[in-house]
């Protein structure tokens, strides 16, 4: 669980670094406890508190949609995730934004 919860700060943290936070964002999350912490409709665990509320003051700036998907669709996440894993976390990952933007799809 806290994992997800630091997934999703690393993304949101993602945005401002690269001063996306112009954009609407539709973020997709396969932990419905997530999704309903997010949006305040319930407790999350208390190991997760302090992402919490860090998630919730990025998103508080953010236009955004938060909402839960089922694990079948989310499975280019669960591959990234994987793959994160398997090599050990680096700046590949971000690499893929500057891609998008240099081809004019985020700018």
């Amino acid at each position: 669980m806290v994992a997800e919860y630091k997934a999703l700060l690393d993304g949101l943290q993602l945005i401002f670094a690269y001063g996306l936070f112009g954009y609407s964002f539709v973020i997709e999350c396969d932990s419905l406890v997530l999704v309903n912490s997010g949006m305040g409709a319930c407790d999350c665990p208390w190991t997760c508190l302090g992402y919490l509320r860090q998630i919730r003051c990025l998103l508080k700036q953010l236009q955004h949609r938060l909402v839960h998907v089922y694990r079948e669709a989310n499975s280019v996440a669960d591959r990234l995730a994987a793959q994160a894993v398997m090599s050990g976390w680096s700046s590949n990952f971000t690499r893929g934004f500057d891609c998008l933007v240099r081809l004019g799809l985020l700018c």
